[in-house]
């Protein structure tokens, strides 16, 4: 009997609520059951790029980017021309020429009709002149392509020049030209292209410069576009909501009959090779700024002459821009300087590649040790941005 009893004691207590507690976990507490890992999302597919290009009989390159997400259209001409196409006597001409391009025209002397309906097609329009292109852009609905397209043939084969229009362009361009020069930077940055690019500077300067742009005729406007504005030397570049098979018969209606010129503008007017610099130099900038200004500027590699090189300045000047980078972590985040920046223009003819930091007076020199260890590359370019005496020095 107490055998039986003591058996009994022992199974009442295995099965205790506190022996259960430890052997039975309420089902908030239990381990979760393994479940099977969620098969990984599918990498979203960018859209292809539709890109068409055909080569007119007259030479004119046209080139399409169907993109049909919102019903917009936007035409270009690029023409193969800017101030490297201009020795001194032409400075600055070729962005006169830009400025004459949306003026009177063929069309608008004779109030063609198609143009009462461009003032409500919210057609968006402009130009830029660099170096090596002169570009126009008119963007608008897609319904309205044919119009936009008959609109940049007519500014762009049969300007009129008007002599009144063009007294009023000049002096837009001389006031673009001075509001450049009332900024103190405009000084510092003038003097490393004259110093880059020392035998041909006008070559680098596509504002000009008031004499040229000043003495300037009509008549330069009309050998300007016989050399240049011709299919031959052009693209025209078509991007958004288009068909590409509209697109080239439209192109061939309205640029078919656009003569090609017989022989090419850079055989008969070639280009200048701007020679590479003996030694490096510095150079002192007096303007009335509180912070001092470091610019460095190299010759760049050439895209044509050495590809490989230029997509590693490309690649390099990225690098070194993003916040994070060795670079700037040394120089901004460490309060030695308040901003710097590297860039690369690519370019076909002597590009330039250029470091710039702003900083204190106090943190110049050091500044200037950092960027001499951090880039250390023949430096074809100093300049000094300060508002000290000014002093000229080789490196």
């Amino acid at each position: 009997m107490k055998r039986s009893l003591l058996v009994l004691f022992l199974l009442l207590t295995l099965l205790s609520p506190f022996t259960l507690s430890a052997r039975i976990l309420p089902p908030q507490q239990r381990a979760p059951k393994p479940t099977p890992a969620a098969p990984a999302p599918a990498a979203a597919r960018l859209p292809e790029a539709k890109i068409f290009s055909q080569v007119l009989p007259n030479g004119l390159e046209v080139i399409v980017l169907e993109d049909h997400s919102i019903p917009l259209v936007t035409i270009e001409l690029a023409v193969k021309n800017g101030s490297y196409t201009e020795p001194p006597e032409l400075n600055g001409l070729s962005h006169l020429y830009e400025h004459m391009f949306f003026k009177q025209n063929r069309a608008i002397a004779n109030a063609e009709e198609y143009l009462r309906a461009i003032g409500s097609m919210g057609i968006a329009y402009n130009g830029t002149t660099r170096e090596e292109v002169v570009d126009y852009y008119f963007t608008t609905t897609s319904p309205n392509l044919r119009t936009a397209m008959q609109f940049m043939k007519d500014a762009t084969r049969y300007p009129l020049f008007d002599e009144r229009e063009f007294g009023r362009e000049k002096q837009v361009v001389i006031g673009e030209i001075d509001r450049n020069e009332s900024n103190p930077f405009f000084y510092l940055a003038k003097e490393m292209n004259n110093r880059l690019f020392f035998k041909y500077p006008s070559r680098k300067n596509p504002l000009g410069n008031r004499e040229t742009v000043g003495g300037s005729t009509t008549d330069m406007m009309r050998l300007i576009q016989q050399r240049y504005y011709v299919p031959n030397n052009s693209a025209l570049v078509l991007t958004g909501d288009v068909n590409p098979g509209d697109v080239m018969k439209m192109a061939q209606e309205f640029y078919g009959d656009w003569p090609k010129r017989e022989k090419d503008p850079f055989v008969e007017f070639p280009l200048v090779e701007h020679p590479p610099l003996a030694k490096s130099e510095g150079v002192v900038i007096q303007q009335p700024v509180q912070n001092v200004i470091i610019n460095i500027g190299w010759h760049g590699p050439s895209i044509g002459k050495d590809n490989p090189a230029t997509y590693a300045a490309d690649v390099f000047s990225f690098i070194l821009r993003q916040p994070n980078s060795r670079f700037q972590r040394n120089l901004v985040d460490t309060g030695l300087v308040t901003g710097v920046d590297l860039s690369y223009y690519t370019q076909q003819r002597w590009p330039n590649r250029a470091d710039r930091t702003d900083h204190t007076r106090q943190s110049t020199r050091s500044s200037q040790s950092f960027v001499r260890r951090s880039c250390p590359l023949q430096r074809q370019g100093l300049l000094y941005g300060r508002r000290t005496r000014k002093r000229e020095s080789t490196a």
